[in-house]
């Protein structure tokens, strides 16, 4: 029941008088590492929800291995059905610009193909927004009867507030729960088609054609429902949150005066005027994600290797050679490294550009 031999949580039910022969047991948990404390269990009323203690990392972001509190959900044992990853042909995109990812899978015999112009994303970074859809065919997988999402757009609630609510998103949405590599994931949006999630932080990334498996559940009634997947989650994965009303431009707003200031129709200027009483050069606020760790540099311009925001001019035509490109150094609240995977951050146009207005390249 436990070939791992890790520490487990198992049921037994009271044995009648006189007792049976032989007495059987579950196993709830199914933990993948841990260390020499044990667990401390708290239950319920139902052994399909309960609580526990222990020094482990299962998923949700717990590194230096500290005693952290879980909650445990065990699936109802009458499943209706089970939709394997071979038949389900699930589709994920990253939440934010909602590109489509591309599964790695071994190929024995690989076949030539061109280069794509945009190198294929390959999957999530753990921390960030995703999204999975069913196939859009007629009479196919559905995931939720209705649509539930945590807030009604522009309504203000507790949901997704790491400060008033713990966890800070549900993992179960309209009896819709999705887990990866058996860690829960908060869940903003179900719909019949598509599910908006967010990956567990503590998940460790991947290389190569290695993935985690899914599992989506779809509690009905007394039976469940249960659809299956591959994921593979990366070191980082950049993606920027874009306005509604113009898709190809990055949510960036100027907060030099400490207000959200939007976009200008002729653009962000270099300088703000704060207030009448003096100039600064601007700050500006935009909406990353999947960028929890920093990629190596690749520019030359940044040895250290912590994400930064690069501007370059737009060039004329010809193109002209003396325009130098500016790094925008990133704002993260003294960090060494970026610590957001979805967030905000600030970014400060640096000293040397000529005052006026120049384009900003977010990617």
């Amino acid at each position: 029941m436990n070939p791992t031999g890790l520490k487990q949580i198992y049921a037994v039910a009271i044995p009648s008088q006189p007792p049976p022969a032989a007495q059987s047991f579950t196993r709830l948990t199914n933990t993948t590492s841990g260390t020499l404390a044990a667990i401390q269990h708290f239950v319920s009323d139902t052994t399909e929800r309960l609580a526990f203690t222990f020094n482990a990392e299962l998923g949700g972001g717990n590194a230096d291995l500290s005693s952290e509190a879980f909650y445990l959900t065990v699936k109802l044992a009458n499943s209706a059905s089970n939709t394997p990853a071979a038949t389900s042909a699930l589709t994920y995109f990253t939440g934010a610009t909602q590109r489509e990812v591309t599964t790695p899978a071994a190929s024995p015999t690989p076949t030539p193909s061109p280069t794509p112009a945009v190198a294929p994303i390959t999957g999530l970074a753990p921390g960030m927004i995703g999204i999975v859809r069913a196939p859009a065919a007629e009479g196919g997988l559905r995931f939720g009867a209705t649509t539930t999402r945590i807030c009604e757009p522009q309504a203000a609630c507790d949901a997704a507030s790491e400060s008033r609510r713990r966890p800070s998103l549900p993992v179960e949405l309209g009896g819709v729960s999705l887990s990866i590599n058996n860690a829960a994931a908060g869940l903003y949006f179900v719909s019949p088609t598509e599910i908006q999630f967010v990956v567990p932080p503590g998940l460790a990334a991947q290389t190569g054609t290695a993935t985690y498996p899914v599992i989506v559940s779809i509690h009905e009634g007394e039976t469940i429902r249960s659809v299956r997947s591959v994921l593979q989650v990366v070191s980082a994965q950049p993606d920027i949150f874009t306005r509604s009303d113009a898709p190809t431009r990055a949510t960036v707003f100027n907060v030099t005066n400490m207000t959200l200031m939007a976009e200008p129709a002729d653009g962000f200027p270099v300088t703000t005027d704060v207030a009448g009483t003096a100039i600064f050069t601007s700050v500006l606020n935009f909406t990353p994600a999947g960028t929890r760790v920093p990629p190596a540099d690749a520019t030359g311009l940044n040895p250290t290797g912590l994400k930064q925001i690069y501007a370059v001019a737009i060039p004329s035509q010809p193109p002209r050679r003396d325009r130098p490109a500016y790094p925008h150094q990133v704002n993260n609240s003294g960090s060494a490294a970026p610590a957001f995977a979805n967030g905000r951050a600030a970014c400060r146009h640096p000293t040397g550009m000529t005052a006026g207005r120049a384009p900003s390249l977010f990617e």
